[in-house]
């Protein structure tokens, strides 16, 4: 009969991690159909491409490690122990995660030079670049992730409960320093890294959305448009002054311009659609940094301890707010863009007509 321990993490991983992460994957999925159809065109398009191929890896992987504990629970047999599955999986999701988070801090940041300095930055994250630089973050975290990988696995052991060979977790005698690496340089570091570029990022997007919005409406007010949608000028002014104070006008839209206060309607657009991202990846790091931060702090907190409820909640809470990140993006694309919307309602009506 199963302990009250394990029954806890059963119904908490059946009844609300598995169905959050089986709602990513089909999120995810569809966010992967629509950016192929689209096709690579630009820097954010790889970005958002790999942020979404990242995301589907992540949510995949927990719901793979539910779904398995879910089946052990039914006496489903299986070659390998279903903590040492556990173990070795949650680390690949992890590491999807961290390419997630590592994928975002760069398009935030292109987003945020584009918008402060726009003059300098518009043509130097190109297509061929962004491809490099988004390769290079996949390499750099799988590679921080190979002290893990080297230092522990699965092995074949003979199992007395079930009286057959089957796969067991095993370590390596220096595991301990390697997890100390592990919680420090990539669960702490390299996490508040990433969220503060997202957090500076975010601030200098925001700030740059106000500016160019409080011009647009200076332009407006400026120069009022006619009903035939041409700009009011006054008749009392001469053809000199009319011209000069044109001239006047265009000096100052550039000089606004490379500032960064007036950005293009499709520039606008995906700077909304990237803030809104940033804020989300935001909000749902903050709870996984928290629950690091109490790891450290608090002793005790592990599995098969004192707390082994509370770690329980702990990690299931980390994993759904990790897959909220993973999988809330396509709220995002719907409502805040339109070729996105488009597309995919395109999808959906050759899906039904093929089917029909």
């Amino acid at each position: 009969m199963a302990s009250v321990e394990d029954l806890v993490g059963l119904y908490m991983g059946f009844l609300v991690a598995l169905p959050v992460a089986l709602l990513g994957v089909a999120a995810n999925l569809i966010n992967a159909a629509v950016f192929l159809h689209q096709g690579v065109k630009d820097c954010v398009s790889v970005c958002l491409l790999a942020l979404t191929i990242s995301d589907l890896c992540s949510v995949l992987s927990g719901g793979i490690i539910y779904t398995y504990n879910l089946l052990i629970h039914f006496n489903v047999y299986s070659v390998i122990h279903s903590y040492s599955f556990a173990y070795v999986v949650s680390y690949i999701c992890s590491m999807f995660y961290d390419i997630s988070q590592a994928v975002m801090a760069f398009v935030t940041l292109e987003r945020c030079l584009c918008v402060a300095m726009p003059l300098k930055f518009k043509e130097i994250f190109t297509l061929r670049r962004a491809v490099v630089i988004v390769s290079a973050l996949y390499i750099f975290t799988v590679a921080a992730y190979v002290p893990h990988y080297v230092s522990t696995g699965l092995i074949s052991r003979w199992d007395p409960t079930t009286n057959t060979t089957r796969l067991f977790l095993w370590v390596a005698d220096y595991r301990p320093d390697v997890q100390l690496y592990l919680r420090f340089f990539l669960q702490t570091v390299m996490a508040a890294l990433c969220q503060a570029v997202v957090l500076v990022s975010t601030y200098v997007m925001v700030r740059g959305l106000k500016e160019s919005t409080k011009f647009r409406q200076r332009r407006e007010v400026a120069t009022p448009p006619n009903v035939n949608g041409e700009t009011k000028e006054d008749p009392s002014r001469t053809k000199k002054e009319v011209q000069a104070a044109k001239s006047d006008s265009g000096k100052e839209a550039i000089g606004k311009q490379g500032q960064g206060q007036l950005l293009s309607e499709k520039n606008l657009r995906v700077v909304k659609t990237v803030t809104a991202l940033a804020i989300l990846s935001l909000v749902c790091n903050s709870v996984r940094l928290v629950v690091v931060l109490i790891n450290r702090v608090v002793s005790g907190l592990a599995l098969g301890g004192r707390f082994h409820n509370v770690i329980i909640l702990m990690s299931v809470g980390t994993f759904v707010f990790q897959t909220i990140n993973a999988s809330a993006n396509i709220l995002v694309y719907y409502n805040m863009n339109a070729s996105f919307r488009n597309t995919l309602k395109t999808l959906i009506i050759c899906k039904i007509r093929s089917l029909s």
